[in-house]
């Protein structure tokens, strides 16, 4: 059920509009949302990365780099933000265009991959051999 309110338009007004209106409702319209939307998954994919780098057990010790991780964080929620804008507000008003879908897939993974890099950048493992492993962890033997 979709509620028309006073923002909402038909698609024969968005017919009678000129490309340029059309491109400024894009960029404008609710634009809240999507900064909202862009800071709340850009700040949940920089937890998971924290999270799947803090739960690496090993004999020694993890150190970051203050700069580099909060490049991430920066870089994590601009690009989650732009895939936001790109995904809901792009592509719900040319749906049929497969340049955008495309445009929108490669700005996700390019991101996702980027802050992930940038995040390794900024770790640092120490290893110490003399080191013993935390409790409950289970140490790597080849076989």
């Amino acid at each position: 059920f979709i509620h028309r309110t006073s923002q909402t338009r038909s698609i024969g007004e968005i017919k009678r509009m000129g490309k340029y209106h059309i491109l400024f409702l894009v960029c404008t319209s609710s634009l809240h949302r999507i900064l909202a939307s862009g800071v709340i998954f850009g700040g949940a994919l920089s937890l998971a990365r924290f999270m799947g780098v803090k739960s690496i057990y090993f004999q020694g010790s993890i150190h970051f780099d203050p700069s580099m991780i909060a490049l991430s964080v920066l870089l994590s929620v601009v690009v989650c933000t732009l895939a936001s804008w790109l995904f809901f507000r792009v592509l719900s008003i040319f749906p049929s265009m497969d340049i955008i879908r495309t445009l929108v897939s490669v700005v996700g993974v390019l991101g996702i991959t980027g802050v992930y890099y940038v995040r390794l950048i900024g770790v640092v493992f120490h290893y110490h051999p003399a080191g013993t492993l935390p409790n409950n962890a289970v140490p790597y033997t080849r076989v």
